[in-house]
């Protein structure tokens, strides 16, 4: 398949420390995101015994599927979906008999450096970011048809980007004029207006702008919504439901969920004076942390991978 990319060249974030979090023994692992396999072929290495069941919308990680039943056999099983439905196309008898649920978020380094797949300003190709890429609008559409103060509210919403009325303004100049067909376009469109903020800086001016078009086209934050809440009933109990998030947004989305689900006090809300401030509830418990920080990677593995640099790992026990 055009554009594919041999799972042995792919460095996975913070390996060592999710198969710590699996541990040694026999496992059954669902791999929401299975992407080049980094995850899976290591769970899959690390004992006999283990098997893996892997899903994934995007069709270029087909080639690595098939690389994986040649050397795994029946020890691994795959679904080209996305993960939000992954319990429509599972065998019954799967559900609720996983250890270990394992999400590894955002853009895969398959498809930033597959220039066409339109994902990155650093290669020159036409717009689009669709991880599936026969659903839904491309980046293309988006920045080209959407109107002002819609683009200026995804660039804000999803890119944490405090200019992004600035651009989407910038970018609906430029297009009035021709179209924004290409990643550099775009780039250099971004770069006109908050450039200067960046003469320091390692990170491109484009960065919070792509990031953000990439989620609203993916719908990506939905989708791990979607995939936390089915956690509850894939994992069986003692399973471990293990997320790497790469922005504070996904993070954030991870962390909450966490507490909702695992019996932490929250404060409610003063509604009149006459209610307490301190009044507390217990929400239903379904999960126990597995640890009480976030893990990170450390600095050996940031100097093999940049790219890891804005990793966050979070674990929990389903009780």
């Amino acid at each position: 398949m055009s554009g594919s990319t041999n799972y042995t060249n792919h460095e996975s974030v913070l390996l060592q420390e999710v198969l710590a979090c699996i541990g040694t023994n026999d496992s059954f692992v669902l791999d929401c995101t299975f992407g080049a396999g980094g995850y899976s072929k290591e769970i899959l290495s690390l004992n006999s015994n283990n098997r893996v069941v892997a899903c994934d919308c995007d069709h270029y990680v087909l080639d690595n599927v098939k690389l994986f039943k040649n050397l795994f056999a029946d020890r691994f099983a795959f679904y080209l979906t996305k993960f939000s439905q992954i319990n429509q196309v599972l065998p019954e008898e799967n559900v609720g008999k996983f250890d270990v649920l394992v999400l590894d978020l955002g853009v895969s380094s398959m498809q930033l450096d597959i220039a066409e797949r339109g994902f990155s300003f650093g290669k020159e190709a036409k717009l689009d970011m669709r991880m599936d890429d026969s659903q839904g609008c491309s980046a293309y559409e988006v920045v080209n048809n959407f109107p002002e103060e819609e683009l200026a509210n995804i660039i804000f919403q999803y890119g944490e980007e405090h200019d992004s009325r600035k651009i989407s303004r910038k970018i609906v100049e430029n297009r009035q004029k021709n179209e924004i067909v290409t990643t550099s376009q775009l780039a250099e469109i971004v770069q006109s207006v908050i450039g200067y903020k960046y003469r320091k800086s390692k990170i491109n001016p484009a960065t919070k702008t792509f990031q953000a078009l990439r989620i609203f086209v993916n719908d990506e934050l939905a989708e791990l919504k979607a995939i936390l809440e089915l956690s509850k009933f894939l994992l069986k109990t003692g399973g471990k439901l293990i997320v790497v998030s790469f922005h504070s947004l996904e993070d954030r989305i991870v962390k909450n969920f966490l507490s909702d689900n695992s019996g932490l006090r929250k404060s409610v809300s003063r509604i009149t004076k006459y209610i307490p401030s301190d009044l507390e509830y217990k929400s239903e418990i379904f999960f126990k942390l597995d640890q009480k920080k976030i893990i990170r990677p450390q600095e050996s593995e940031l100097n093999v991978n940049p790219r890891a640099r804005s990793a966050r790992l979070r674990s929990a026990i389903r009780l």
